[in-house]
């Protein structure tokens, strides 16, 4: 990355970097998407149970289509 302006090589200070308001609303929303995370998976395991309740287990060898 190069600097286009001299203002480009100066850092930022560090209160203007970080939004209080800004940081909360992001760790509300990482939150939210690990609860909906949890959510799915939890689902995915109750159609999986579901679906495979009348469901024999079969096991193959080698030679069995012969």
């Amino acid at each position: 990355m190069n600097p286009l302006t001299p203002i480009d090589l100066l850092p930022l200070l560090s209160e203007s970097r970080v939004n209080d308001h800004a940081e909360l609303k992001g760790k509300e929303k990482k939150k939210l998407h690990e609860q909906v995370r949890n959510h799915i998976e939890k689902a995915n395991v109750a159609y999986k149970v579901r679906a495979n309740k009348h469901r024999k287990k079969m096991e193959f060898n080698p030679r069995d289509l012969t």
